[in-house]
């Protein structure tokens, strides 16, 4: 590209003259001599939807332009695809403007996924670099390679204080080519309705795990002592960034943290777990980590056993057995006393043993009768594939394919229904793969709303193996497990980096919000709305236009 031409220059001194009277001009020719000498860079920066995932050999053939339209007290992202055609060296992006908007950059970066996950529906993502965006980094690079795709990520935050109305800013690029200087910008619009949205009561939860491996790989490789100073670093990390998700309900390795003595037992690193988690004021739920598992590594395995610590290891045990009987008819006393005492149980729900399906519902009613016995007011919560266990299980968590096919005979039940996803289920049905698009994962949550399920679950938020960004699929176990089905945030030096899907799990989170404020007004109008995005089970969140246009249609309600 050639410099800035000299007739756009002496276009702009005559009108600098004209305004200014032929008084004081030399300051002002000064400026202009230096724009004629600012470098128009040879390169691509263009905006691109934030439901796109680019790979890194996309094609930027289609212009776009947004105007995101905002509640106060909710997120809006912006994406700008940056492709030079020559190295680019002193890179700097900025924001500017958008006064009183609460903005954070990013840098989309790439994953690898060794297999692609079969039968995900039409709408899959194929890279043929075996690339895919995910994480997003906070460091923007000072150099740019020629040719190289950089996806530049903006989410702002509109505070509840933010005034209504429409809002203007720039993207700023800064740097050197060849050489030579050059300043290039985007505008921003953006426009915040005179819409608050409170505090989400929408309970999610995503397991977050402490194993020393994921402890290792957050530090860097090197080793962290259990219940150091860098042990609570790491909790305090994964609780900030499980609020920063909305996730209401946290899960607690209760057997891990509470130890037993010959003078009962302890739970003083379980209670620091409690605080922790307090501290963030994302804690409106607590859930205790599953007690037990299938009797043998058998899908079908028609029995359940539970845990039971000893010196070495936790066993697995037969309810029938004389361990089992003597320790839980010690611990669950202790525990659900313990867990009254700091006020929590009302809050409260216990998992006993994961997913049991037709072939084993009456092995885990045996258990459950077995807990109830000895604590008969514990809540218990379950991700399940039967409709056998109404009565037993408090809190009935259906996978998504078993509850749309059940879905009569879940509505008739007693108490809550949530659902989860997990590596399943697969074809039309949306979920949080790498490999979908970004709205099929947000729109989870408007499926949530449509169809009244007062919870969601997932497995996976930081379930990394020992290589998260080169391979992000998790085989094992009998299991294939997809990229993204294991984590939703990737291991940092010392720090968590959120990614992609992150961002449209805490979005459809707000978005659920502001459907269920409008419920609360017109039920209705609120369920026409969401249908625009949820068509039915398996047309979800296909159509970019249609959820637009939905979002708009609902912030323009509820601002009425």
């Amino acid at each position: 590209m050639a410099p800035i031409r000299f007739g756009v220059i002496f276009i702009k001194f005559v009108k600098v003259l004209k305004n200014t009277h032929m008084r004081n001009t030399l300051p002002l020719l000064a400026l202009l001599a230096l724009s004629a000498c600012m470098h128009t860079p040879d390169l691509e920066f263009r905006e691109i939807s934030p439901y796109t995932k680019l790979c890194p050999d996309a094609q930027l053939e289609t212009l776009y332009r947004s105007k995101p339209e905002a509640a106060k007290g909710t997120h809006v992202e912006w994406q700008f695809a940056i492709r030079p055609s020559a190295d680019l060296s002193d890179v700097r992006i900025e924001v500017k403007g958008l006064k009183g908007i609460e903005a954070e950059l990013g840098l989309v970066g790439y994953v690898g996924i060794s297999t692609p996950t079969a039968d995900i529906g039409d709408d899959v993502i194929v890279s043929p670099t075996g690339l895919y965006p995910d994480p997003i980094y906070t460091e923007i690079p000072t150099k740019m390679a020629a040719e190289s795709l950089y996806c530049l990520w903006l989410s702002a935050y509109i505070p509840q204080n933010a005034k209504a109305g429409d809002y203007r800013g720039s993207v700023v690029l800064t740097g050197r080519q060849n050489g030579k200087k050059f300043k290039i910008s985007h505008f921003l619009d953006l426009e915040v309705y005179d819409v608050s949205m409170p505090e989400p009561t929408f309970s999610s939860v995503n397991w977050a795990f402490d194993s020393p491996s994921l402890l290792n790989l957050w530090n860097g490789g090197k080793s962290v002592e259990r219940y150091s100073e860098d042990y609570w670093l790491y909790v305090r990390q994964m609780a900030q960034a499980l609020k920063g998700a909305y996730q209401s309900t946290i899960q607690i390795p209760t057997l891990d943290l509470i130890e037993q003595g010959p003078d009962g037992f302890d739970f003083g690193n379980f209670d620091k777990w409690v605080s922790i988690l307090r501290d963030f004021g994302g804690l409106r739920q607590l859930q205790g980590d599953e007690l037990g598992r299938r009797a043998a590594p058998v899908w079908d395995c028609p029995d359940f056993a539970l845990y039971v610590p000893s010196d070495s290891a936790k066993l697995l045990l037969g309810i029938d057995d004389p361990r089992t009987v003597d320790f839980y008819t010690r611990f669950l006393p202790a525990y659900t006393q313990h867990i009254k005492d700091l006020g929590l149980y009302d809050n409260f729900v216990q998992r006993l043993c994961d997913e049991p399906t037709d072939a084993n519902a009456e092995g885990y009613r045996k258990v459950a009768e077995f807990v109830k016995e000895i604590a008969p007011d514990l809540k218990i919560i379950e991700a399940l594939q039967t409709t056998r266990l109404d009565g037993v299980v408090d809190v009935q968590v259906p996978q998504l394919d078993v509850w749309h096919q059940n879905y009569h005979n879940f509505a008739a039940m007693d108490g809550p229904v949530w659902f989860y996803t997990c590596c399943m289920p697969r074809g039309e049905y949306p979920n949080r793969f790498i490999e979908q698009p970004l709205l099929k994962t947000r729109a989870l949550y408007w499926l949530a709303f449509e169809y009244g399920a007062d919870g969601y679950l997932h497995w996976g938020f930081n379930y990394w193996n020992d290589a998260p960004y080169s391979r992000t699929d998790v085989p094992g176990a009998g299991i294939y497990l997809p990229g993204g089905d294991s984590w939703l945030v990737y291991p940092g030096n010392r720090s968590f980096v959120k990614s992609l899907r992150y961002n449209a799990v805490r979005d459809g989170i707000e978005d659920y919000t502001l459907l269920e404020m409008l419920e609360a007004r017109d039920s209705a109008r609120a369920h026409q709305i969401s249908r625009m995005v949820v068509k039915d089970w398996l047309n979800c969140g296909k159509d970019e236009a249609a959820f637009t246009s939905a979002r708009h249609l609902l912030l323009e309600a509820l601002g009425e």
